[in-house]
């Protein structure tokens, strides 16, 4: 059993040795900065949103590539009215999608992405009373359905890398509607 297991290991780093070499300059990574504006219901209760965004990218074709990304992004809480109540958020997103360049080739490249995953949600409420030794901290997390169409430019920056910049719809499907018009500005580099 043994030898089996360290036969297929084996074969299985081999394969990958191999898809790794075909693969050379079909894949690309980019780290980036987002900034949220909050809409709907979500807009009275949260600030703008901050975080930052890791992507993979793999090239089916020159203009069409598959992509993942993870990330994190916090809102601030709006306060500042008598009820005392103050609350925030911070959410993980985790997508996977695709991206279509409309010119692929050139020194600037523009795109449209479309993402759908998950986006885990986690929220905080602080709430305080006239009363001394009244109040406290309430907290919930959820996991919600998320759409991400997108539109971008890549500007060449370095022999293998360029500037990322993107405009997106976050559609966080719950049920308070928690959706965000998105910015993004990354470093994209080929691997």
């Amino acid at each position: 059993m043994k030898k089996l297991a360290l036969v297929v290991t084996v074969v299985a780093l081999a394969m990958l040795v191999s898809f790794n070499a075909q693969a050379q300059g079909k894949m690309a990574g980019s780290i980036g900065a987002e900034v949220l504006i909050p809409m709907g219901n979500f807009s009275d209760a949260a600030k703008i949103g901050f975080g930052g965004t890791a992507q993979y990218e793999y090239f089916v074709t020159p203009a069409i590539s598959v992509t993942g990304k993870a990330g994190y992004i916090t809102w601030g809480a709006k306060t500042g009215d008598a009820t005392g109540v103050e609350a925030s958020w911070s959410g993980i997103p985790i997508l996977v999608g695709g991206k279509y360049y409309f010119i692929p080739e050139g020194r600037t490249r523009v795109y449209g992405q479309f993402e759908l995953g998950l986006f885990i949600m986690s929220g905080t409420v602080k709430y305080t009373t006239p009363i001394p030794g009244f109040g406290g901290e309430a907290s919930a997390s959820s996991t919600e359905f998320t759409i991400a169409p997108a539109i971008g430019f890549e500007i060449p920056a370095g022999a293998k890398g360029a500037i990322d910049l993107s405009a997106r719809f976050w559609g966080i499907l719950s049920s308070g509607g928690s959706s965000n018009v998105g910015f993004r500005a990354g470093y994209k580099f080929m691997f």
